[in-house]
């Protein structure tokens, strides 16, 4: 099939092969509020399991917080990152995110594009997927209640729970990292993530419940003059180390599927 016959792809591959981590910011420019709104809301669009959104962002573009901020990063080139670019995103996971259903339930019952029965089991499912965990309440005495009660309702099955719920927290906030600096990069914004930082020292910089764990921060603007025309695209493994097919011991393409 040709590329002609799938825009919205092709549009796609140039997005993600335009997208690199910038060494330097150009501080003289900032990012438009109306720019930075289309960002926010496509970022917004990640997916979540069960429609959680567990995670929150705090966008920094006061001069004197992204200062203190750049304390709270290891290394210069980090520091000196957040500093130059006139907006930092600080990415955050919520540690309790089943305090947060009662809020998800009420737009999911607004939205009205899901069946009673989902949505009334909704908090419990989500309870058993992170073993009571994310409420305050023990993990492990969560997991064996949680187990105990999905074995009576289905003897023999017992899904894979997060090794924690900052992992999965950390999951989904990923995914809305990723969807961040694609939709930057579609908007003509430079970005640089870090996860090089002192999660206690960002969380006291922007005011962030300690609820929260801080996987990452990514600066975001407009690279310098000189930088724009820098170097290619970093390499990246072969397909066939990155991919397999069917199974793990064969490499994609050696099963005929390239």
């Amino acid at each position: 099939m040709s590329s002609s016959a799938l825009p919205l792809l092709t549009a796609f591959e140039a997005i993600v092969a335009s997208r690199r981590s910038a060494g330097r910011f150009d501080p003289s420019r900032t990012v438009p509020p109306a720019l930075l709104s289309r960002v926010m809301a496509a970022t917004a669009r990640s997916p979540t399991g069960f429609n959680m959104q567990p995670y929150r962002v705090v966008l920094v573009r006061s001069p004197a917080v992204r200062e203190v901020l750049s304390r709270a990063m290891s290394g210069r080139g980090n520091a000196s990152r957040v500093v130059e670019a006139p907006l930092t995103a600080v990415f955050a996971a919520d540690l309790r995110p089943l305090e947060s259903m009662a809020a998800v339930l009420a737009v999911e019952a607004a939205w009205c594009g899901r069946a009673g029965r989902y949505l009334r089991g909704m908090p419990t499912d989500a309870a058993l997927l992170l073993g009571g965990a994310g409420t305050g309440t023990g993990a492990c005495s969560g997991r064996s209640a949680a187990g105990a009660l999905l074995s009576s309702v289905a003897p023999g099955f017992l899904p894979t729970p997060p090794s924690s719920v900052e992992a999965w927290s950390t999951k989904a906030a990923g995914l809305a990292a990723m969807t961040y600096m694609h939709a930057a990069a579609a908007a003509g914004l430079a970005t640089h993530a870090m996860e090089g930082l002192d999660a206690h020292a960002v969380r006291a910089a922007c005011g962030i419940p300690q609820r929260y764990a801080i996987p990452l921060v990514i600066s975001t603007g407009y690279t310098l003059e000189e930088e724009q025309s820098v170097g290619s695209s970093t390499p990246r493994l072969d397909m066939g180390e990155l991919f397999r097919e069917d199974a793990w011991e064969t490499p994609w393409g050696a099963g005929g599927g390239a």
